[in-house]
C-alpha cells in the first residue's frame, strides 16, 4: 500500500491438500454425508487499486478432486477445475473450465461422465456449456 492509498496485494497458495482442509473446516453434518478423499488446490488472489475502489481477482486450479457420497453410496470426481474470477465496482465476471467430470451412483444405476464443461459467470448471465 503506497502513500496514495493504492494497494497491490497478492496471496498465493500452492498444492494445498483439499481433504485436510475439508476434515478441519467442514460442518459435521456435511462430513457425515460426503468424504473428500483427494484434491489439490493452487490459488492466486489479488487485491489491486485504490482502497476506496478495490479490484479483487483470483485464479485457481483444483486437480484430482474425489468425493465419496456416503448417503447415496456413490462418488464424484473431477480431474481439473481452472477458474478466473474478477470483481470491479459491484460487477463480477469469470470463466471456470472443468475437465473430466464423473459421477457414479450404483444404487440408482447412474454413471455420468462429461469430458468438459465451461461455466461463464457475470452479474446478468450465468451460462453452463457441456
Amino acid at each position: 500500500i503506497d502513500n496514495e492509498a493504492n494497494s497491490d496485494i497478492k496471496i498465493t497458495s500452492e498444492k494445498l491438500p483439499i481433504s485436510k482442509f475439508y476434515q478441519i473446516f467442514a460442518m459435521p453434518s456435511i462430513k457425515k454425508q460426503y468424504n473428500v478423499t483427494s484434491g489439490v488446490l493452487t490459488l492466486n488472489a489479488y487485491i489491486k487499486g485504490q482502497l476506496a475502489k478495490l479490484t479483487p481477482s483470483a485464479n485457481m486450479n483444483l486437480t484430482n478432486l474425489a468425493v465419496k457420497d456416503n448417503s447415496l453410496n456413490g462418488y464424484y470426481s473431477i480431474q481439473n477445475i481452472k477458474g478466473d474470477l474478477v470483481t470491479k465496482d459491484d460487477k463480477y465476471s469469470g470463466l471456470v473450465n472443468v475437465a473430466n467430470i464423473k459421477a457414479v451412483l450404483p444404487s440408482y444405476n447412474v454413471h455420468l461422465t462429461a469430458p468438459n464443461a465451461k461455466i461463464n459467470i457475470d452479474e446478468k448471465v450465468f451460462g453452463l456449456h457441456i
